[in-house]
């Protein structure tokens, strides 16, 4: 991926990336990384999304990536998922936790006790989950806007 002031990433193995180019230009490199990161995380999360619905047997009606400034995801009436494209800098783990607990929406659009029963079933790790995630902006690299 190249931008107009020439800036270049490389993708590596083991989730490595490397910008090439004009690095001392902080905004182009935040720009062209942004682009990147978002352009990267649709797919990934679209495909682990559509996977865990299919083994939890939860379907859902559509998907959409956003910026949410304040929650990891969210869900409507129409069981349609929005989900953070933040979510590609946290833990695996805390990934699965976010879409069980959005699946679960799709049966329970509420915080009752048949749902957090349901997210149970399917991730009973999910407390000490909920608790982490309320510190997981710690994975978020600094120049993420």
């Amino acid at each position: 991926m190249e931008s107009k002031c020439k800036l270049k990433i490389i993708q590596r193995p083991h989730h490595e990336i490397v910008l090439l180019g004009n690095v001392s230009d902080r905004e182009a490199c935040i720009s062209v990384l942004m682009s990147w990161v978002k352009s990267y995380t649709k797919p990934y999360l679209i495909y682990q999304l559509n996977a865990l619905s299919q083994e939890l047997n939860l379907p859902y009606q559509k998907i959409t990536i956003r910026d949410q400034k304040t929650v990891w995801g969210s869900c409507t009436s129409q069981k349609v998922i929005n989900l953070n494209y933040k979510l590609c800098f946290l833990p695996e783990h805390l990934v699965r936790y976010v879409m069980v607990h959005e699946l679960c929406h799709t049966q329970y659009l509420n915080h009752s006790h048949r749902f957090w029963s349901l997210v149970n079933r399917y991730d009973p790790s999910w407390k000490a989950c909920r608790k982490e995630l309320k510190e997981a902006d710690q994975h978020i690299p600094n120049w993420v806007c």
